[in-house]
């Protein structure tokens, strides 16, 4: 049977034979891959999943199955995105076609900054590190000593030897960390 799919300019023949015991065997001259866009990737950093947009389609064959890391998503219009990472997106047509779109996911931070403080003599140093977005701010006892940075360091002047010092340090998607020195 010859057959011209909706939208497309390239005839399209399926060739289908049963046999007596009713196995069917499908021939087709499909040798066009389908198309795949994943879209939504962000390229801003942020503390929230993602929601990525899949489009894939095929004028001859028709779509046979969308994966993601080898999750079937057959029918959905979005994934959702809960980590940094690589996701492979697999498009298959009827006819066994296939088109891969990879997509690297690395603006989502959900993780805390690293903290740690030691006393020496009148000095507070503060090590704050954050692997992700970045440090935003650290704040000891309300006051922001963030200006104070050297190569990961902060330093806070001690008034009061034997007082209570509380460190909060946020990154750059509001992620904190507090820490009682």
């Amino acid at each position: 049977m010859l057959n011209q799919r909706p939208g497309s300019q390239v005839p399209y023949y399926e060739l289908t034979v049963t046999d007596r015991a009713g196995n069917r065997t499908i021939k087709n001259n499909d040798n066009v891959a389908p198309t795949i866009n994943v879209t939504g990737n962000p390229t801003q950093w942020q503390n929230t999943d993602e929601v990525l947009t899949i489009s894939a389609s095929d004028n001859l064959s028709g779509i046979d199955s969308v994966t993601v890391n080898g999750e079937d998503i057959t029918g959905e219009v979005s994934y959702t995105v809960s980590a940094n990472g690589t996701y492979e997106f697999i498009a298959t047509d009827k006819a066994g076609n296939v088109t891969t779109q990879t997509v690297v996911v690395n603006k989502i931070d959900k993780t805390a900054p690293t903290v740690s403080a030691n006393r020496q003599w009148m000095n507070l140093i503060v090590n704050a590190t954050d692997s992700g977005s970045g440090i935003k701010s650290v704040v000891v006892n309300g006051q922001d000593i963030t200006s104070t940075l050297s190569t990961g360091r902060y330093t806070y002047r001690i008034t009061n030897m034997w007082g209570s010092i509380t460190v909060v340090v946020t990154d750059n998607v509001g992620n904190v960390t507090t820490y009682n020195a």
